[in-house]
């Protein structure tokens, strides 16, 4: 007679196994959990830092245009201005409300920042003369005339014209300008 294990012997094993795949699968859970976690405290994180970043920016705006409109004015922003002129060596004349430049061309200047520039161009031989432009200086730019040589006339010696021989005509008589004398 052969003699059998009795069944029980299984059941330790197989609640071994359970116990073992039970422990796994909450260490699993526990890790799903744990990470969500910290996504979500990454994201509340991020969250703040950038509100943070966006109130020091409206600050730093604020600031900066505080800045700009406590400069004085006389502070303004210049810009340049070139001029030139065809043919060159042309004398100018710059005015605008608070300055004059004069000068010869080419040459350049500075003048504040949206300011109006009246120019007056002159040179013997030349038209137009004075040549007149007006500028309005927004940004560095090049002011630039072109003269037109005059045309050259030239000496007329006056010539004598032959005068002619008046004939003598007998004063109109009243009532003649109506009438008309045939000769046959």
């Amino acid at each position: 007679m052969i003699e059998r294990a009795p069944e029980r012997l299984h059941f330790p094993l197989t609640a071994g196994v359970v116990a073992v795949l039970t422990l796994a699968l909450a260490g699993i859970g526990y890790l799903v959990w744990d990470s969500r976690k910290q996504a979500t405290q990454m994201a509340e994180t991020m969250r703040h830092e950038a509100e943070r970043a966006q109130r020091d920016a409206e600050k730093l705006a604020v600031a900066a245009r505080e800045a700009e409109l406590k400069k004085p004015a006389e502070i303004a922003q210049n810009v340049t201005l070139f001029v030139w002129s065809d043919p060159g060596g042309t004398d100018v004349d710059a005015l605008w409300t608070g300055g004059k430049k004069q000068g010869v061309t080419p040459f350049n200047f500075d003048v504040p920042k949206n300011t109006k520039v009246h120019f007056e161009f002159r040179r013997a031989g030349y038209l137009p003369n004075p040549y007149v432009s007006d500028v309005f200086a927004d940004a560095s730019q090049t002011v630039q005339a072109k003269l037109v040589a005059e045309p050259k006339v030239l000496a007329a010696s006056p010539v004598a014209t032959p005068r002619k021989a008046k004939k003598d005509k007998p004063p109109a008589k009243q009532g003649d300008e109506d009438t008309i004398k045939i000769d046959f």
